[in-house]
């Protein structure tokens, strides 16, 4: 079983944006201001603010994500070997298009 966790960094200036053209299994971690994560053509966005308890967002989703600094910002990307098992052997009917929100993580 392969646990490597593969972790970047990066930081915004607020408004600067971040693409990121396949999401799917990502964790996104919030860890100094607020940023807003809008997938393509899913209406429901994310806000993650730093040290609330809702910092970290995942999705099954491969429609390109697109990061927007609220303010000034730095978050982690990373891809857990849980996350990517997880997204590779989700039933199918758990594999739609719908962001995932992990609370406290």
């Amino acid at each position: 079983m392969n646990t490597t966790t593969s972790t970047n960094a990066f930081s915004l200036a607020k408004a600067a944006t971040k693409r990121i053209p396949d999401p799917a299994g990502l964790e996104i971690t919030c860890t100094s201001g607020t940023i807003w994560i809008t997938l393509e053509s899913i209406l429901h966005d994310v806000i993650l603010t730093a040290g609330t308890g809702e910092d970290t967002f995942v999705t099954r989703s491969h429609r390109s994500a697109l990061i927007y600094a609220l303010s000034d910002a730095q978050f982690l990307i990373a891809t857990p070997a849980e996350t990517t098992s997880y997204v590779q052997h989700a039933p199918a009917q758990w594999q739609g298009d719908q962001p995932m929100r992990l609370l406290g993580a």
